[in-house]
Formats: C-alpha cells, structure tokens, sequence
C-alpha cells in the first residue's frame, strides 16, 4: 500500500502548497488534483515503501504517405522516395517491375532496399534532437527522448508517388514507469533513485508501444 504526505504543486496561477492530503493510492490524489484542474508538475522523492511499475522502453512507429500535412513528414516523404525511385532501379534492370514488393518478391536481395532508402531520412531525424515527434506530455510539450530508430518501406511505386508509404520506429531510452493514471503514465528520465525526480504524464495512444518491462526493487514515493 502507497502512502502519500504532502505535496506541492506549481499551478497557471501561481506557487502554493497544499494542505496534507492523505490517501490510501497515489492515484486518487494525483486524479484529485487533475479534477481541480491545479496538476501541472510534480516532483517525487523516493523513500523506502513505496513501489514504482520498472524501467520501460517505448517505441512510436510514425507512418508517413502521401496524406500527410506536415512539413517535415512532406520533406521526408518525397526524399525517401526520390532515393527508392534511384535505388530500385539497380534491382529492377529489366524495367518490368513496378512495386517494392514485385521487387522483393523477384529478387530477395532488393530487401536492402529497407537500408538504402532510409539514408534520404537520416538527415531529417537528426534535425529532431533525440526528440520522438508527436509524443506530449500534460503541457503539450514534446519530452520522449529517443536512442534509435527503425525505417521501414511498407509499400512504394517506381512511378506513382502516391503509392509510397513508409514507417519510422522510434525507440525510446529506458525511463522509470512510476505509476498509470486512467489512460496515462507517470513516468520519469531517472531511471536510478535520485531522491528528487522530474516527471512527465505521458497519454496512451495508438501507435505507442511499451516495448520492454524491467522491474525494479520495491520503493515507496512521497510527494513534496
């Protein structure tokens, strides 16, 4: 059983502290103060009775084709398959096949193709600073850091741009998986017990994953 002390929150209105709330589960007090709208950040000192879920990776696969609006999506888009339009060529000599999977069907070695394409995006995904896209926290803020990435052609056309479609797997750095809230979780960049601790209320969403689960031994938290 969590026990929680005291807290202190920082609000759009201003710093105050609240009274000593005690509650048998962290999360009817942090569901309490979502409700009163007075939730922004919240910093967790770790002692030694209460016990957070492990260290989790996520990975976000971000699917881009010839729908999408934004301006990065769009650079990457037609760049990777101007490289496949390029690449394929060397695989399909004869001219005759159309499709990246008439391709690898006729010739298993086109499978490269995965490697050579996703050279035309490697540029773009630096420019997002180890930054998963899309992925917010409670303030609308981008905050998953990521370590690597996974490119995937899902479906292209030699000739018709309309057809390309390509998929990019984001893979996210070992963070601590405090606790989960409705459809939230509470999860933090420490991974170590640091006695304070910065948090992130990340929402579930189609398209992410939690990829890998290692437990941790048991500790309690207090909030303050």
């Amino acid at each position: 059983m969590r026990q929680i002390v005291s807290c202190s929150s920082y609000s759009v209105f201003g710093n105050f502290s609240l009274p000593f709330y005690f509650f048998s589960k962290t999360d009817s007090f942090l569901n309490y103060l979502i409700t009163n709208n007075t939730f922004c950040f919240f910093q967790f000192k770790f002692q030694k009775t209460a016990m957070s879920k492990g260290i989790i990776q996520f990975c976000y696969r971000k699917i881009i084709d010839a729908n999408s609006t934004k301006l990065w999506d769009k650079y990457v888009f037609d760049d990777t398959h101007q490289e496949f339009f390029m690449q394929a060529q060397y695989y399909n000599q004869a001219g005759i096949l159309k499709t990246y999977r008439e391709i690898i069907e006729q010739n298993p070695q086109a499978e490269k193709l995965q490697f050579l394409v996703s050279t035309a995006a490697v540029g773009y995904i630096q420019q997002l600073n180890g930054i998963v896209p899309e992925i917010v926290n409670a303030f609308g803020k981008l905050c998953l850091p990521f370590e690597n990435f996974k490119f995937e052609i899902i479906q292209s056309h030699i000739t018709d741009k309309q057809q390309h479609k390509i998929a990019i797997y984001f893979y996210s750095k070992p963070l601590l998986w405090i606790d989960t809230l409705d459809n939230q979780l509470l999860i933090s960049s420490a991974t170590e017990d640091l006695g304070e601790l910065e948090t992130d209320l990340i929402p579930l969403q189609p398209m992410l994953n939690i990829i890998s689960l290692k437990s941790t031994s048991s500790s309690k938290l207090q909030l303050s």
